[in-house]
């Protein structure tokens, strides 16, 4: 994640001196791709308790730079950026192949 786009994620809450799990919770519902049922916990929510635990107390400046890593991790579980551009370059190789004629598909088992 570059720093401009942890700037945007922080940018409409540089009012707000402290990290606050309320603040932690509105990003998590905005980035989650959906809701978990009622009583069930996030799969992120090691992450976010990773998060909390560097970030708080700490100005969003400083949580910035102390907790890059944190955030990271806690954002590409929300997110899967990574996770889908790993995807897209292992379908690429897999198409490059196949068209160099070095790989062939194994056939869809029948049920």
């Amino acid at each position: 994640m570059s720093d401009d786009q942890i700037d945007q994620l922080f940018a409409p809450r540089r009012d707000h001196p402290l990290i606050t799990v309320k603040w932690v919770q509105e990003m998590e519902k905005k980035w989650m791709k959906h809701d978990t049922p009622s009583g069930m916990t996030s799969r992120c929510d090691p992450f976010r308790a990773d998060w909390l635990r560097c970030a708080d107390g700490l100005n969003f400046g400083r949580a910035k730079a102390e907790c890059r890593l944190e955030l990271e991790d806690f954002l590409e579980c929300l997110q899967c950026n990574k996770q889908q551009a790993r995807q897209k370059a292992i379908l690429q190789q897999r198409d490059k192949l196949m068209k160099e004629g070095k790989y062939t598909a194994p056939p869809f088992p029948e049920s």
